[in-house]
């Protein structure tokens, strides 16, 4: 199952250190989304069961419908827990199920599905609080109080997100539904925009060896 609304997730992003192009999280290699091995993965023949790699990417699908559900959800507000709260509207609390507490605020935080592409091919991913906050431009909380006086707003933002150059460390990892269908997933554990300069330095150093 996936990890949906949980400080499951939280957990299993900030496990992730700054690294690598294939197996664990220890290597930085760029790589592609073609490395990404899904037979692998599935059959269990990658050790731990996940793959990280290292991409540079281009936001190529994002697109949100009217009335379709929100890119954010109610969140606990105590540090820490990330956990999906539910609205009491007849108190105007909202409680939480892990803390096992009513809070009179929430937090809200993203939960982001969209597509990214490469020269190898494209695929969809998973982006959470931090990391879709970059992606869109701005905080769930934000985005959220605009779209409250203009549903357009979430339309805007996403069309303002589209074909941005990322480098990406992506998890890769196995997941089944509740139809017992095992697919993988791929989650966005760290992006930030390609530095061109430090790219064409880069280029500039490897030309010269030659």
């Amino acid at each position: 199952m996936g990890c949906g609304a949980s400080s499951d997730c939280a957990a299993d992003h900030s496990a992730d250190s700054s690294g690598g192009g294939g197996g664990g999280p220890g290597r930085d290699i760029v790589g592609f989304l073609s490395d990404i091995r899904d037979d692998d993965i599935i059959n269990g023949s990658i050790q731990g069961g996940m793959q990280y790699v290292s991409a540079r990417v281009w936001t190529s699908y994002l697109r949100y419908t009217d009335g379709a559900r929100h890119p954010w959800y109610t969140a606990c507000p105590s540090q820490g827990c990330n956990k999906k709260v539910e609205r009491d509207d007849s108190a105007g609390t909202y409680w939480c199920e892990k803390c096992r507490k009513n809070y009179d605020t929430c937090e809200y935080r993203y939960m982001l599905s969209f597509a990214v592409a490469d020269s190898t091919g494209s695929r969809f991913v998973s982006a959470f609080n931090e990391e879709a906050a970059l992606v869109l431009g701005m905080t769930a909380g934000e985005l959220k109080a605009a779209a409250d006086t203009d549903e357009r707003a979430i339309h805007r933002a996403y069309a303002a997100a589209q074909f941005k150059h990322w480098e990406v460390r992506l998890r890769a990892k196995a997941e089944t539904g509740q139809d017992d269908n095992t697919q993988v997933r791929a989650q966005v554990m760290r992006l930030a925009p390609v530095d061109y300069r430090k790219e064409t330095r880069n280029l500039l150093s490897a030309i010269a060896l030659y």
